[in-house]
């Protein structure tokens, strides 16, 4: 999926800027634990494709998730997500560390 969407740089703008927020919420809050699983599976993969603006578009929702002290399952699928990206992102990560680790510690 991340491959063929980097072959079409309108086509990952629009996902990055339309869909991938709605993924990620999905991803932290469907009371569906395998619809959780797809759309972190399917938030990493767009995030590959573009790893700076796919990061960059769910970060407020990623922090949301991660500090809501109030759903535990949405703290829980934020975590898995933030996991999901921060395996797959690997050192492409780096420029949101200063800001994910106290989210990330605080969950």
């Amino acid at each position: 999926i991340s491959k063929s969407l980097t072959e079409s740089p309108k086509a990952l703008s629009t996902t990055i800027h339309t869909i991938l927020p709605n993924t990620a919420v999905i991803a932290c809050s469907s009371p569906s634990s395998r619809t959780r699983r797809l759309a972190v599976s399917s938030a990493t993969n767009v995030c590959l494709a573009d790893p700076i603006s796919g990061v960059r578009a769910i970060l407020s929702i990623l922090f949301d998730s991660l500090r809501d002290l109030e759903e535990d399952a949405r703290r829980l699928g934020g975590c898995n997500l933030l996991l999901s990206i921060v395996d797959a992102l690997g050192v492409y990560i780096c420029p949101f560390v200063q800001c994910l680790l106290p989210a990330a510690m605080s969950a």
